[in-house]
């Protein structure tokens, strides 16, 4: 095994690891696969005591029409939400954006990588990118998970960060909901 090889080896996980930390972190659909969790979060509470908090304090709303919004949106929970990238320590937004309602932290991101794939990327042998994985293991150069087995085909990095996902009902969705609760009341 040559230093060069070593360092092509190092420079091809921290460029795939950067760039999948980069993705869970901060791409629309990573956050969006909070959506379960959300819905979950809703239907124990959790979630509802902040909606229903922003919605007397930032809307003009009537506590029947509260009573409609908090159905409209546990109705369609998943629809009415953005998802927003965050930090462990900043986890609201201006009001005038919306209420945040949940978050979830990332803590850590795993990226499985496959022996051949790499092996094919560097063009070498696969008993070479072992042997690389358990010397960057080794010296700590990556956080590298269990490896079981002397002829492992597969293994995963390990990435911590403080980011977080945010829950976000957009003030747009108040006022929206509300004039279709007001016009569809008045034509009734």
């Amino acid at each position: 095994m040559t230093d060069d090889l070593k360092t092509r080896f190092e420079k091809y996980l921290e460029e795939c690891d950067k760039a999948y930390l980069e993705y869970e972190e901060t791409h629309g659909d990573a956050g969006a696969g909070y959506a379960h969790v959300l819905v979950e979060s809703w239907r124990n509470g959790y979630a509802k005591r902040p909606f229903i908090d922003y919605a007397k304090e930032h809307t003009d709303c009537s506590e029947q029409e509260l009573r409609e919004l908090v159905k409209r949106f546990g109705n369609d929970a998943e629809w009415g939400i953005e998802f927003k990238p965050g930090h462990i320590f900043s986890c609201q937004v201006p009001p005038e954006e919306g209420i945040v309602i949940d978050s979830w932290d990332l803590g850590e991101v795993e990226n499985q990588y496959e022996v051949s794939v790499i092996a094919e990327h560097l063009d070498c042998e696969e008993e070479e990118v072992r042997a690389l994985v358990r010397q960057a293991k080794q010296e700590h150069n990556f956080c590298i998970g269990s490896i079981y087995r002397e002829d492992f085909q597969t293994f995963e990095t390990y990435q911590t960060t403080d980011a977080v996902w945010l829950a976000v009902v957009p003030r747009s969705w108040f006022d929206d909901t509300l004039s279709e609760i007001r016009e569809e009341n008045a034509d009734a």
